[in-house]
């Protein structure tokens, strides 16, 4: 054997000791970089001495100098390792560990070799692929003589060797060291015979030593390349050769999981010439485990072939499949393909074939359908379906199921965005150009249908819009019908679901609301407020908070006017408030008004409207902040805070203000008192008033977050 693989001790030193105390195991380890040098001790006797170590491997090497990492770093990680518990994280540690010995060279890195020999005979299947993965990492940053003279031999003795786990190691660097003609020339052996060990070892009688092979078939594609060798030759026929029913299921899942990689190394041209078929027969495997992972990978292999369209059966077939897992990964893939890598028309059938998944009886299956909710109900997809599957899709938002209708009303900010992109493209929100409308039924409130003016709405949020491709070429009316049907369907089940008895529901309902106002003209967002305002007075307090959010995002989207006929309408009906009001409602009130009141302030100065609210406002504000409920008092005090650059720049009232501002101040609560302290009387504007923008709302002095 070659002598730099010998494990037998080195010769004492006295610059480290090893102390072994009682019967504990227990090391001191000493740094001579720092100044002055530091002694470290750990009982790796126990699990948390170990961890520790381990956590501090890297940082204890970087104060070390290359013969102190030789000599007590490296003993003390052997020591460590033959405890089960520690082996995964020395794995992690040892690349970074071996980076940082200065000048290393082969008689320093020697002294690794016993470690990595013990880490490669583990029995445990994770830290060999952890090992595995370290040595791909530090091949490439040693030396070419190391890796000629030590890693070279080490890979040919694992190769050989009697037990599976050198030799499942060896598998997945062969293909590393095959890439480098010099390693390959100083074997004597020609590149074909190296890819003949790697034939052999991926035909070992070892299950996990052929798949530690399979999955790095694409390394391969890499030695090809540098060798000049057509990949028809190597390593296509192994690929084929895994894919046969002999191997057993594990190895045919991990190549179907490495066909993509494959892919990504050989382009769409030789993909569609070499691995197609393979991975098409995949998604029919008798396994069930293969035909997942084949439904898995469906999208991201879909974009790496030159015809994605035919792989329509496939995902037709997957949607079949009797297994529930496997229905429901390839409903995701839609996600993936609706992004421009199928046609349109492909993409329907596609759609087609998902529908009627919304009525699976697993619930695993329809949250998934509910997922891709802005793909089912995109206006060019939904003409395909009956009126009977129209329903089945939007009742998946009342499913009996709460993760599924959950899921479903969080898709509807994609749904609103994409629907958006067909009835306003190029639009913004808060246009104020007159906006064409369609007329299409809704539900009111009570359940009657009524006709009310469907509005071409904005394109969505630039957040979520980016996410979603634009519609190729212009928008017909066909398509506009189409989007203002869906958007009328998702608002009739709206109002069913927002009566729902669990309150998350009722949350998630009146989070949803907001995102409309990209979609609606603001007549057409009306049976929506009804909701917004019945929630208000939930009596979950989370529901009341979303809602008072969810107010507040739609007057600052549609603009001062909107925000200004709502307080009215508050103000009238919701907030008139008379004797014995409930303290929870005069709350409610504060939070509400506070977040619409601002966006009131857009309007002109000369506005009798603008005065009238401001006037009751700041009336309201100054009985609520002598309120006899704390409560409601410290409502008042957080309003202030949060919107005090608005009242500083728009200086009206501000007498009354600072009065309210001072009594807080002075509170008897403590609670009120913590936050009204926060209140600085000396900002508040002198003179004249500063426009305020409703776009944008203040959070206390200096914070700023755009609505």
């Amino acid at each position: 054997m070659n002598p730099a693989f010998s494990l037998s001790p080195r010769a004492a030193n006295d610059s480290g000791e090893l102390h072994l105390v009682s019967r504990i195991p227990s090391v001191t380890i000493s740094t001579d970089r720092d100044k002055p040098p530091v002694e470290y001790n750990y009982v790796l006797g126990t699990v948390e001495g170990r961890r520790n170590f381990v956590t501090d491997a890297l940082r204890l090497a970087k104060q070390m100098s290359k013969g102190k990492i030789v000599e007590e770093l490296i003993p003390v990680l052997l020591m460590a390792a033959n405890y089960d518990d520690s082996v995964r994280s020395i794995v992690g540690v040892l690349p970074g560990i071996v980076k940082l010995v200065q000048g290393l060279d082969e008689d320093s890195f020697s002294c690794f070799l016993g470690l990595i020999m013990n880490l490669c005979c583990s029995a445990d299947h994770g830290v060999l692929r952890a090992i595995a993965a370290s040595l791909q990492e530090i091949v490439v940053y040693v030396s070419e003589d190391i890796v000629k003279n030590l890693l070279l031999p080490l890979l040919t003795s694992m190769t050989m060797s009697f037990w599976s786990s050198p030799r499942a190691v060896a598998a997945s660097l062969l293909g590393i060291f095959a890439s480098r003609p010099t390693l390959v020339k100083e074997s004597g052996m020609t590149v074909m015979q190296w890819f003949n060990c790697f034939i052999e070892l991926s035909r070992d009688k070892c299950q996990f030593v052929q798949e530690m092979a399979v999955s790095s078939l694409h390394q391969w594609v890499a030695v090809a390349e540098v060798h000049q060798v057509n990949i028809a030759e190597m390593p296509i026929p192994l690929v084929y050769e895994c894919m046969t029913e002999e191997k057993s299921d594990a190895v045919r899942y991990l190549l179907v999981a490495e066909l993509v990689r494959l892919a990504e190394c050989i382009g769409k041209e030789a993909t569609a010439k070499y691995l197609q078929f393979s991975f098409i027969a995949a998604n029919k495997d008798p396994s069930w485990r293969v035909r997942h992972i084949a439904a898995k990978h469906l999208g991201s292999f879909a974009r790496l072939c030159t015809h994605p369209d035919d792989l329509l059966d496939v995902f037709v077939a997957l949607c079949a499949d009797e297994m529930k897992e496997t229905r429901a990964v390839v409903v995701e893939q839609l996600g993936i393909l609706f992004l421009h890598v199928v046609s349109q028309e492909v993409l329907a059938r596609m759609c087609l074939a998902v529908a009627p998944l919304a009525k699976d009886k697993e619930p695993v299956v329809r949250e998934n359908v509910a997922n891709i909710f802005y793909v089912l109900l995109s206006p060019n997809n939904v003409v395909d379906y009956t009126p009977k599957q129209q329903q089945a899709l939007f009742a998946l938002l009342t499913d009996k199921e709460y993760v599924v209708g959950r899921s479903a009303m969080r898709n509807l900010e994609l749904v609103a965005a994409n629907l958006g992109k067909y009835l306003r493209p190029g639009k913004n929100v808060g246009n104020s150009e007159r906006r064409n409308t369609l007329s299409v039924p809704l539900m009111n409130r009570r359940g009657r249908r009524s006709k009310r003016a469907m509005s071409l709405p904005s394109s969505a949020h630039a957040g979520i819009g980016t996410l979603i491709p634009a519609p190729v070429g212009s928008v017909s009316e066909k398509q506009k019908e189409r989007a203002a049907l869906v958007l009328s369907g998702i608002i009739n089940q709206l109002h069913i679901v927002s009566d729902s008895k669990n309150w998350r529901t009722r949350e998630a309902v009146v989070i949803s609301i907001r995102h409309f106002s990209a979609a609606l003209t603001e007549e057409e967002f009306m049976p929506l407020v009804y909701i917004i305002r019945s929630l208000l007075r939930d009596s979950v307090s989370a529901v009341r908070a979303s809602a008072v959010e969810t107010l507040s995002a739609v007057a600052n989207a549609y603009g001062p006017e909107w925000a200004a006929l709502m307080t009215f309408e508050l103000f009238q009906k919701e907030f008139a408030f008379k004797s014995r009001t409930p303290y929870m409602w005069r709350v409610v009130a504060i939070q509400s008004l506070s977040g619409i009141i601002p966006v009131v302030s857009g309007l002109s100065p000369m506005d009798l409207r603008r005065q009238e609210l401001l006037q009751q406002w700041i009336r309201l504000l100054r009985a609520f902040s002598e309120d006899e409920v704390s409560n409601v008092r410290l409502a008042v005090a957080k309003s202030l805070v949060e919107h005090w650059h608005w009242y500083r720049a728009c200086g009206v009232h501000r007498d009354i203000l600072r009065q309210c501002a001072e009594r807080l101040q002075h509170d008897s609560d403590v609670d009120v008192l913590q936050v009204a302290e926060r209140l600085h009387l000396n900002a508040l504007a002198e003179e004249g008033e500063k426009p305020y923008k409703y776009g944008v709302v203040r959070e206390g002095d200096g914070v700023t977050r755009r609505v």
